[in-house]
Parts: C-alpha cells; sequence; structure tokens
C-alpha cells in the first residue's frame, strides 16, 4: 500500500510538472493581471468558461449564479456546465488539462484537497472575503492546505441532533440525558397528554425515542471522531488508536441495546418517521431543512456522550476551485468568488442547500443553527493519503456496531494509514 502512494504521489508531481511547462506563457500573463480591480475583467462573445462536476444538485444554481454575473457585469461570454460521472475525476481533469482541453473551473468535495493541489490543479483563492468571520472555522479549514485557502467554500452537509420540540422543552447535553427522558417517558407522556395540544393518540403514534442511521459516517463518526487526529504540530501524524477513541465507542456501542436499535432501517425511513413524530429525537443531515413537516424541532450539535467523553458534528465540504490552467483565469477566479460568495444568499432558494457562509441570516431558524453547528464541526482529513478514510472509517464503525473488537478495528485503522504517511 505504502508503494501505491509513493507512486500516485510521483504521478502528482509528475503531472504537475508538465502542466506548469505547459502553462508557463499563460501563467505570468495571468500575474500580470491578477491585480485588476473587480469590474475590470472584460469578457466578450469570444470567452467561453466551462464548469465541470460530480455533484449534480449544485447545477440549477451554478447556471442562475452565472446568468446573474453576465447580466451584473453587462457581459457576453458563453458558458458550459458539465457532469462527470468518472470515478477518476481529478485524473480526469489532469489528462484533459494536459491536453489543454480541461475546465477553467470545478467542484470538488474538500477531503480532495491535498489530491488536487499535488496535481497542480487549485489556484490559490485571493480574496480577503473567504475569512473565518464569514465563513466559519470548518468552511475555512477544508478550503485551506499548507495554510493558503485554495478553495470557495460552496455548500455542505452536517450532522445534527433533531428533538420534536412538542415532547422535548429541557435542554439535551449528553446522550445521558437522553437515557433519562426514556427511562421517564411514561411520567412525561402523561404530562403531555394531559394538555390541550397533545393527544393521547398523538403520545401512542410515538414508537421510539432515538433512531439515527448507524450505517452513516455523516451520524456516526461524531462520537468518536472528537479524540481522533491526522497532524501534530503542523505535521501529518495520524492518532486513532488512542484510550479516548476506545472509551468513546465503548460508551457508543452501549446506545445500541439502551435504545433499541437494530440498523436495519435507513436513514430516510428513520428521517421520515422523526417528521412524522414517530420518533422523539433523531440524528439528522441538512436536508431535513427542505421537508415539509407539521412537527416543530429544534436541531443542535451531537450532544457529548457524558459529561466527560466528547462528541462533535462531523461535516462535509463542498468546494469550487479555479484551475490556474485556464485561458480565462481572471474572469474564472471573478467568477468563483460570485457563485460561492456574491450570490450565494440565493442558493437555498434555488436548490434547497445551504451556503458555507454564515453571516447570512434566515427566517427559518433552523437553518441559522445548522450554520452555528457546521462553524465548529468535525471535519474529514484532505490528506492524500486519507481520501478513502470516508469509505474504510464507515466500514471500521459498521463492523464494530455488528460486533467485531473495538482495539483490534482501531488498530487496523492505526497501522493502515500510519504506514501510507511514513
Amino acid at each position: 500500500m505504502k508503494n501505491k502512494i509513493i507512486s500516485a504521489v510521483i504521478m502528482c508531481v509528475v503531472g504537475f510538472l508538465l502542466i506548469a511547462i505547459a502553462a508557463k506563457e499563460d501563467k505570468a500573463s495571468n500575474k500580470e493581471n491578477a491585480t485588476k480591480a473587480e469590474g475590470e475583467i472584460a469578457a466578450t462573445k469570444e470567452d467561453k468558461v466551462t464548469i465541470w462536476y460530480s455533484y449534480s444538485e449544485y447545477e440549477e444554481y451554478i447556471k442562475s449564479a452565472i446568468e446573474s454575473y453576465k447580466k451584473e457585469k453587462n457581459s457576453d461570454f458563453s458558458y458550459e456546465l458539465k457532469f462527470i460521472s468518472n470515478p477518476g475525476f481529478f485524473d480526469y481533469i489532469n489528462k484533459k488539462t494536459l491536453e489543454n482541453e480541461g475546465p477553467d473551473l470545478f467542484v470538488l468535495g474538500s477531503e480532495y484537497l491535498e489530491k488536487a493541489y499535488l496535481l497542480g490543479l487549485l489556484d490559490e483563492n485571493r480574496y480577503e472575503v473567504f475569512n473565518d468571520s464569514v465563513y466559519g472555522k470548518a468552511a475555512i479549514t477544508s478550503s485551506s492546505y499548507n495554510d493558503k485557502i485554495y478553495g470557495y467554500p460552496l455548500g455542505f452537509d452536517v450532522a445534527m441532533l433533531a428533538s420534536n420540540k412538542k415532547y422535548v422543552t429541557e435542554e439535551i447535553n449528553t446522550f445521558e440525558d437522553i437515557k433519562s427522558y426514556a427511562d421517564n417517558f411514561n411520567d412525561i407522556s402523561d404530562d403531555i397528554s394531559s394538555g390541550e395540544s397533545t393527544t393521547a393518540v398523538e403520545i401512542n403514534n410515538i414508537n421510539g425515542i432515538l433512531a439515527w442511521d448507524v450505517n452513516s459516517l455523516l451520524f456516526n463518526y461524531g462520537f468518536a471522531g472528537a479524540n481522533i487526529s491526522f497532524y501534530e504540530k503542523g505535521n501529518k501524524k495520524i492518532n486513532i488508536n488512542n484510550a479516548d477513541t476506545k472509551e468513546a465507542i465503548s460508551k457508543y456501542l452501549l446506545l445500541k441495546d439502551y435504545f433499541s436499535l437494530s440498523g436495519e432501517d435507513d436513514y430516510n425511513k428513520i428521517k421520515k418517521d422523526f417528521l412524522e413524530g414517530k420518533i422523539v429525537f433523531s440524528i439528522v443531515g441538512t436536508d431535513v431543512l427542505k421537508d415539509k413537516t407539521e412537527v416543530e424541532y429544534k436541531l443542535q450539535k451531537l450532544p457529548d456522550l457524558t459529561a466527560s467523553i466528547k462528541s462533535n458534528s462531523l461535516s462535509y465540504t463542498d468546494l469550487l476551485a479555479v484551475n490556474p490552467h485556464s485561458k480565462n483565469i481572471l474572469l474564472a477566479r471573478d467568477l468563483a468568488k460570485y457563485i460561492s460568495y456574491d450570490y450565494s444568499e440565493n442558493m437555498y432558494d434555488i436548490v434547497d442547500l445551504v451556503s458555507c457562509r454564515k453571516d447570512i441570516k434566515y427566517e427559518n431558524e433552523n437553518i441559522n443553527e445548522c450554520l452555528n453547528i457546521y462553524d465548529q464541526s468535525l471535519t474529514m482529513p484532505n490528506l492524500l493519503e486519507t481520501e478513502d478514510f470516508c469509505i474504510v472509517m464507515e466500514e471500521s464503525l459498521k463492523s464494530i456496531w455488528n460486533g467485531k473488537d473495538i482495539e483490534t478495528a482501531l488498530n487496523e485503522l492505526q497501522k493502515k494509514y500510519s504506514e501510507r504517511i511514513k
């Protein structure tokens, strides 16, 4: 495995050098104009911008943003949006860039940032509006590599605890609080059903206190991820198999029997049950915001397991990137900023996705809270060596849930990624 990683890095470096040589003259020309003020970019009918993506959810939003940009800037360039389903997305972009047929911009998941960088496919994001105050910690961390920002944060998904406000009025700080709630639910339900707004029929509709998709990394990683790290003093160093992670997973497993979690229901089924008032608590993603429901619910970060064992919500971030070898790089940069920043307040209305910008305020308080949770969430590593970490970690947590020894599973993970980063 180590040899494969070394070979991959060598290929990336070679690809970068070939691209750099092929684009040397273009880069010199672009550097001369890099400090042009916004609004001075004169695009004509002869100019064309191509945007590639493997996440089709953003297509309508990107198209709307470009049309708005053209109208606002009185610009008449053409553009092409292209969905790429090829599993070797970045290798394909690299190949086409070497053939002078690559995209000007592309969308990527933040976990692939180092790979895109090593392939020479990332132009630095120089705009000052991309900072912690506007975008928050998670978005900037996900967009950065070697202390520089390369990505333009688009949208995100984040795990959150949702609670039915009709039945839950107290603060939930830990999963021990939810256990206590479950232990006293009969008394609580008697008090609730005695009120005028809730009937015994509604109480009887409840068939579970807590449920989530135990097969999804998004909803499971936060139980252990607060104790896992990938850097030490600025250097790559994997720390997975440690005492805190083992203790956290041990407490996490106790929830299985306590709440009778079979693991058979998928996310959509569980979310549907929650939104129909059949479950009091559930762990959900940002897609819950677009679902119509009569249930009033509260969103919050994933609670700690206990007062001493911390948890946190996991998030995934989608980025827009500028290919440094674009023939229209000034226009590509300006478009990237416009799509991800200037026009972002329209994203939710167009495609039901939430922009990474945390300074946008929404009428729906649940969206505002979703942004607060995302701001301080756990993020996936964006290293070349860990680009498959999402898949491998998800499988490891599944195996532990189904009975595999915790020490054995974590040791396998530790060994796998430590060998890659030697």
